[in-house]
């Protein structure tokens, strides 16, 4: 069976930067965590708590520049101008926090299609992360057909100035998944691939 749809759960835009260069922005519906940076137990909390309370005015602050969540460590440099202050965040909210909303809404809606799906991480990962990674999404999404894929092992250092990761790495990474048959974790059980991993 081939993936069709293709999700990104972050850290930061690479993954989705890859798929979009490989496959095309036809297979990777916008998601939230294309557009912040998002630690990986952040994403736990996203699912774990149905995406709520993950955007709240009260939890975001301006650090560096940059517009950042308090508890979640989320970072939010596409959705508020860089530079900005913490007195100018209540301007640009109301239009970010419509926009946060609607990508959620997007991502819940591709962890609850029928359809295979096959979500990438932007950076390779330890055994128990990605297992309570893939714990997370099958509680969130107990008939959902994925496969969880941690990025490729000696990527760039993901910051601004590598943000988009090596692309010969990607390509040889993301290639078996253009067109093949996949094992997938079956509704109730959670993905335990070594090749999910690699």
């Amino acid at each position: 069976m081939q993936f069709e749809t293709i999700l990104s759960l972050g850290p930061t835009c690479r993954a989705k930067y890859q798929i979009i260069r490989i496959f095309g922005k036809q297979r990777s519906p916008s998601g939230v965590f294309d557009w912040q940076a998002t630690p990986y137990r952040a994403v736990r909390f996203y699912l774990d708590n149905d995406f709520r309370d993950t955007f709240n005015r009260e939890d975001l602050v301006a650090i560096n520049g940059r517009v950042k969540h308090r508890k979640l460590h989320t970072s939010h440099l596409h959705a508020f101008p860089e530079g900005i202050t913490d007195a100018e965040i209540d301007v640009y909210y109301p239009q970010a926090r419509a926009r946060h909303d609607h990508l959620c809404e997007k991502t819940r809606a591709v962890l609850r299609c029928r359809e295979p799906v096959l979500i990438c991480l932007g950076r390779h990962i330890k055994v128990t992360r990605w297992l309570r990674l893939a714990i997370a999404i099958r509680r969130y999404a107990p008939g959902l057909r994925f496969k969880l894929l941690a990025g490729p092992l000696g990527d760039l250092p993901d910051d601004d100035v590598c943000w988009q990761g090596r692309h010969d790495l990607w390509d040889r990474h993301l290639s078996p998944y253009s067109s093949a048959t996949y094992k997938l974790a079956r509704p109730g059980s959670f993905p335990r691939s070594a090749a999910s991993m690699d």
